[in-house]
């Protein structure tokens, strides 16, 4: 079964600096890829035990933590649905690059009852280049 771990770089020197996340994907023995996500987070908003950013709504360097960590779970299930479409016989050594060059980030406004009440909320949902032009291709 395929896996996912986050981390940040070991090259940072400062708590309040910003940095990259990484992923190291592992889809079996002959696939193991570290890949950089294009989010970022302060490296004191980093909980490295749990491999998330820290479970706080506001930080001291104005990091959306709940967000950040929203992301990177839409990523996960998004890398593990691509790799259980693939071929893991035929798979590309950059197939995991491509995966995520591939994403266009959306934020939705959807509406939730919290506490019983209705509000409004947002919703990371990830869609790929190659679905939309397929999508258009088929459109025409």
């Amino acid at each position: 079964m395929a896996s996912i771990k986050y981390y940040i770089s070991r090259a940072v020197k400062s708590d309040n600096e910003r940095t990259e996340i990484q992923l190291r994907f592992c889809g079996n023995r002959n696939f193991v890829k570290r890949a950089l996500t294009g989010i970022f987070v302060t490296a004191s908003n980093w909980d490295s035990e749990k491999g998330m950013p820290k479970d706080k709504r506001s930080t001291k360097f104005s990091d959306e933590c709940v967000e950040i960590k929203e992301r990177l779970e839409c990523l996960s299930k998004y890398l593990l649905n691509c790799w259980n479409e693939a071929d893991s016989e035929s798979i590309s050594d950059n197939a995991l690059n491509q995966w995520i060059s591939d994403i266009i980030w959306e934020k939705e406004e959807d509406s939730a009852f919290v506490n019983g009440k209705k509000k409004q909320v947002f919703v990371w949902r990830i869609e790929s280049k190659a679905y939309r032009e397929e999508v258009a291709i088929r459109q025409k």
